[in-house]
């Protein structure tokens, strides 16, 4: 959460991924920065202690690089959340990146930290969290999923599983629920064809599925490296619908692989595809 430097009000924001339960495990339960630093910086929190250390190598990388170093040079057990060059740059539509593509958009975030020169906050702990009363927790879990297993159609726990939300563009973009041809389009006669935003066409080059934390959906969905024009890495995240809106329907684009490679980039430098 902070002052939104897209809007001047308040700007708040949340992503999936690993990284808010190891926040807890490292022993804190939030963390407030002001100031602006000297230089760029990342917190470590490491088992109840904090420390801000210089990310000055850091600078100028994007999240992929960023992530995977900050890893390396802290050794097992560790998650963090950073920015890409759009937040440094203060682009009033960056992101807060973490997992390679878990990200909390919206409001300007990656701008915020950009602004305090913070690269990243890395964590790590123990991950036991004791609880009031497990017995209840444990019953609460298996009733929260009984629930989601009467979910039917589009919304069913398969669907979300096998799809995430990337099975409903096709379909809203000729319904009307969906922006065309940036704003000012009709789905039937400016995009007549729209097979390359369906769930299948997103998930044709999946290489396997996965999910955030302890999640019962595990709707994240993990491709093959691109072959054709379009060469994506392996692991690249299969396209949600925002990704499928602003870049599909919006520009009249149905070409699944450019979805792809597009929503890479985005995760890859910190920009919000809303």
């Amino acid at each position: 959460m902070a002052k939104s430097p897209l809007t001047g009000g308040w700007g708040d924001s949340n992503s999936g991924g690993h990284f808010g339960p190891y926040l807890k495990f490292s022993g804190y339960d939030a963390v407030f920065f002001t100031g602006i630093a000297e230089k760029p910086v990342y917190l470590f929190l490491d088992n109840g202690k904090a420390e801000l250390r210089d990310a000055s190598h850091l600078w100028g990388k994007d999240c992929f690089v960023t992530e995977d170093t900050l890893k390396n040079e802290l050794g097992e057990g560790v998650e963090n959340s950073c920015i890409g060059p759009s937040g440094e740059k203060l682009a009033l539509i960056s992101c807060v990146v973490t997992r390679r593509g878990a990200v909390a958009g919206r409001s300007g975030l990656g701008a915020v930290m950009g602004s305090k020169r913070l690269k990243a906050v890395a964590a790590r702990g123990n991950p036991e969290v004791p609880v009031f009363d497990a017995e209840k927790v444990d019953q609460l879990r298996k009733d929260h999923i009984a629930a989601m297993r009467k979910w039917q159609g589009m919304e069913s726990l398969e669907s979300f599983h096998k799809y995430g939300t990337s099975h409903v563009a096709e379909g809203f973009a000729h319904s009307g629920n969906t922006p065309v041809k940036n704003w000012g389009g009709v789905g039937v006669n400016d995009m007549p064809d729209n097979t390359g935003l369906s769930g299948d066409a997103a998930i044709a080059n999946l290489d396997r599925r996965t999910g955030c934390w302890h999640c019962p959906i595990g709707c994240e969905g993990r491709l093959k490296a691109g072959q054709g024009e379009y060469k994506y890495p392996a692991g690249t995240r299969r396209v949600e619908y925002e990704t499928h809106a602003a870049f599909g329907t919006m520009c009249c684009n149905s070409n699944t692989e450019s979805l792809n490679m597009i929503n890479h980039l985005c995760n890859c430098y910190g920009l919000d595809t809303i």
